[in-house]
């Protein structure tokens, strides 16, 4: 509860929770007064083994990443995040610097390396390689 409120302090109104209620809560959001969008999207992480696996060439939920943006934009000061803030964070806020902030492709993809996104996580990185600018 103590690092949402900090969070609070600094200005954040809102949180876009790109994981799934099985890799964390946000009832600390929450209860500190933050705006909660839950827009869970795959790969759904830290499962058994054989799901993992599976769920690296699973495509994210283009609506949900579209909503994603459109709360980025929206003039309140966000946090987004997934389990580790690389992959399902990096596509988001990617898909973000192209579509709001005037980036290109490719100085968005350099981006969401530089933060760790994992190649190997195909669907991700299939969805990215066919992102044409729009969603």
């Amino acid at each position: 509860m103590a690092d949402w409120a900090h969070l609070k302090a600094l200005g954040i109104t809102q949180v876009v929770k790109l994981n799934f209620a099985s890799e964390g809560s946000d009832d600390g959001a929450a209860a500190a007064g933050l705006q909660v969008i839950v827009l869970s999207i795959q790969p759904e992480g830290d499962q058994d083994v054989f799901d993992d696996v599976k769920d690296t060439f699973v495509q994210p939920n283009k609506q949900a990443l579209a909503a994603a943006v459109t709360a980025m934009q929206s003039g309140a000061i966000t946090l987004v995040h997934c389990t580790h803030g690389q992959d399902r964070t990096g596509t988001a806020v990617g898909l973000w610097r192209v579509m709001c902030c005037g980036w290109n492709k490719d100085a968005a993809y350099e981006e969401m390396l530089e933060h760790g996104f994992h190649l190997e996580l195909h669907g991700l990185h299939e969805f990215w390689e066919a992102f044409s600018g729009t969603l």
